[in-house]
């Protein structure tokens, strides 16, 4: 299987959507960090958290 890119606003929302989307717990995933975001100032310019995921 190949990596899928997933989003969301935490480090772990995006485990969150990803363990959802593969359906299978976090320790059976290879994780990997592709933008860790920011939270911007005041919200704006804020950048989500950014993962690659494949199961093992």
């Amino acid at each position: 299987m190949e990596y899928i890119q997933i989003s969301g606003k935490t480090r772990q929302e995006a485990i969150e959507r990803a363990i959802e989307q593969l359906g299978v717990d976090e320790s059976k995933m290879d994780i990997q960090v592709v933008d860790e975001g920011s939270k911007g100032f005041l919200g704006i310019g804020a950048k989500d958290y950014i993962i690659k995921v494949k199961k093992y």
